[in-house]
């Protein structure tokens, strides 16, 4: 099946109010169609999504061009006067859809096992360059699949800015030296951060290209109380 087609079958059901809601909170403008009863379309950029006492939930909308420029126009419109929303690219769509809980594995190309093995040394070197401290190579057992390799040489760059920001604390590196001496990448359905003996373990969906990278603030939290 496409994978396209498998991630937006996981996406929960969204109303009109919660997606344009959705799209009015996001720092990048995704430009979107919408559609009325009476046969307009508008092509616009959501600012802001309000509820009145008559009209009940209307949104303001800036209008764009085709190539998604600014018209410098602006749109109320009665949520309720909308009749369908179109968006625009397989990225926006799954990004939507799924109220940014997905995005598409597109987003990565392909590795192999030894550009995985390549940024763990990477990883070790630049986090004893950084701190002192040896973590020694991370250990994974790797998939076969060259995207998701790629992102999993991502992942591992996000984790090893993340471990060097925190082990520039002097209580971070002492704890650390005490407690561990190893760290293991563990393929999970789920995010934790636990320590086992000398082991430091980061679980997640590493090898699953449909979810959401880690957030730094939050690996961040995970790491402090594990150690």
């Amino acid at each position: 099946m496409n994978p396209v087609y498998e991630t937006l079958q996981k996406a929960p059901a969204l109303n009109k109010q919660e997606l344009l809601s959705f799209l009015s909170q996001q720092e990048t403008a995704i430009p979107v169609k919408l559609h009325t009863p009476s046969g307009n379309s508008f092509t616009a950029i959501i600012i802001s999504l309000s509820k009145t006492s008559e009209e009940g939930n209307v949104i303001t909308a800036e209008l764009v061009d085709d190539r998604g420029l600014p018209r410098e126009n602006y749109l109320y419109l009665a949520v309720n006067s909308i009749e369908s929303i179109e968006i625009f690219g397989t990225e926006n769509a799954i990004k939507i859809l799924s109220a940014g809980t997905a995005q598409s594995g597109f987003a990565y190309g392909v590795s192999g096992k030894l550009d995985v093995n390549r940024a763990f040394k990477t990883f070790a070197d630049y986090i004893k360059q950084q701190s002192g401290i040896n973590t020694g190579l991370p250990e994974m057992e790797l998939p076969s699949d060259g995207t998701a390799l790629n992102r999993i040489v991502k992942l591992t760059g996000i984790i090893q800015q993340t471990i060097a920001e925190i082990l520039k604390s002097e209580d971070a590196r002492e704890s650390w030296q005490q407690k561990y001496n190893r760290i293991a990448f563990v393929n999970s359905n789920h995010f934790d951060v636990k320590g086992n003996g000398n082991l430091l373990q980061i679980l997640f969906p590493f090898a699953d290209t449909g979810v959401p990278e880690l957030q730094q603030e939050n690996l961040s939290d995970k790491i402090m109380s594990a150690l």
